[in-house]
């Protein structure tokens, strides 16, 4: 990694970094990985065409050791997890499709 690169990178891995200002500026969601995942690719100057492909070949051996596990098993694995959110809403229609009530 080049000299400036290693301290564009440093800097944007700080908590004050424009893109994690940026985004807070949005919305109120908390970050995961993919997002300072993003920072890496762009201070390494990957380009953002191939950003979906690196995030999917990460995942490829867990799709593959689901697939195979299921397989075996010759069943579905489904989570058990139980939604705690809010309850769902109404839908009405907007324009012609189907939207959340508010």
């Amino acid at each position: 990694m080049h000299a400036g690169h290693a301290a564009r990178f440093l800097h944007l891995l700080d908590g004050h970094a424009p893109a994690d200002d940026a985004r807070a500026a949005r919305t109120t969601f908390p970050v995961n990985v993919d997002f300072f995942s993003a920072v890496v690719y762009d201070a390494l100057e990957v380009p953002p065409d191939f950003c979906t492909s690196i995030f999917a070949v990460g995942r490829v051996a867990g799709w593959v050791a689901h697939v195979l596990e299921q397989f075996a098993d010759s069943r579905l694995i489904r989570p058990r997890a139980e939604w705690i959110g809010a309850a769902p809403r109404a839908l009405s229609t907007v324009g012609g499709a189907l939207s959340a009530g508010r």
